[in-house]
């Protein structure tokens, strides 16, 4: 017995799932992840949080239900406000290609000479998306070793350079992460051997951080032969056919009988027909393999 339900009547409006993609936040970004938790829990415990959801727990049972249900509205909308703002804060890049401060900082560098390009070319100014590069260039200190020269050829020309390295730094992106993960991790191992052992909670923020690197490591180094094995496969085919329905037998008897031959034979020819007239009268065959449906 199968059950067909439709989860708008049951649930109501049920909002889309962001693809992975496109989702801020990624766990495999270990400063994102680090900053996203540092926030997280300092709004938690700035709005007590846990210590209301236990009060709660141990009055629920003695209140009304609309009393009960609103305080647990409250925390929730709290705790939702807790990751937005954590989410926010964390800023995870996005993209194709792992990423790594190498990767961070030719990127930057690429779109500061192409801007400038884009000014000498079309003649103006983009005052407010250089201030918001140059910005971000400052807070990663990041040179761009800039002269304000008006020379096009020479400005193209460092746009051409940069552009070339940063294509080498993609191919190249696996290595550099490799690296940044491994001094992160010397990093957090040093901050874990310093830091003060007596203070329990900051201890085991400092181990999880050395953990959750480490499981990292573990599990890119897993994905490499992956990474390998795809890198030599012919791309998928996408945005064609994923299944194939073959006719292969009259369903409907009465409405067969006026294809078929005297007697009573249905040629392949006149089991299309018959699909064509009625297509809920046959009997079909699901191909899912893309070499069979070229055949």
């Amino acid at each position: 017995m199968f059950l067909d339900f439709d989860f708008q009547a049951l649930l109501g409006q049920v909002d889309t799932i962001t693809p992975h993609a496109n989702r801020r936040l990624k766990s495999e970004d270990p400063v994102s992840t680090d900053k996203y938790l540092e926030v997280l829990k300092e709004y938690v415990a700035e709005h007590n949080v846990r210590e209301r959801l236990d009060a709660l727990l141990l009055v629920a049972h003695t209140i009304p239900q609309t009393s009960r249900q609103a305080s647990y509205d409250a925390i929730d909308r709290d705790v939702t406000r807790a990751m937005l703002s954590a989410k926010k804060a964390a800023k995870s890049p996005t993209g194709k290609y792992v990423w790594s401060p190498k990767l961070r900082e030719h990127g930057l560098l690429t779109r500061y000479w192409q801007l400038r390009l884009r000014e000498l070319e079309s003649g103006r100014k983009f005052r407010y998306q250089r201030k918001s590069l140059q910005t971000r260039l400052d807070s990663f200190r990041i040179l761009t070793e800039d002269d304000d020269s008006t020379d096009l050829p020479a400005i193209k020309a460092r746009w051409k350079a940069q552009l070339k390295l940063l294509r080498q730094v993609r191919k190249e992106a696996f290595d550099h992460r490799v690296i940044h993960l491994e001094s992160l991790l010397q990093q957090y191992k040093a901050d874990l051997a310093a830091g003060d052992s007596t203070d329990k909670e900051a201890h085991a923020a400092r181990k999880d951080k050395v953990k959750r690197v480490k499981r990292i490591i573990n599990t890119e180094g897993m994905r490499k032969s992956y990474r390998i094995i795809k890198s030599g496969m012919k791309p998928a085919p996408s945005g064609g056919l994923s299944k194939l329905f073959v006719p292969v037998s009259p369903k409907l008897p009465k409405i067969a009988a006026r294809f078929c031959d005297p007697d009573g034979t249905l040629s392949k020819d006149q089991l299309i027909g018959l699909t064509k007239f009625d297509r809920k009268s046959v009997n079909y065959t699901t191909i899912l393999d893309s070499d069979a449906m070229e055949k």
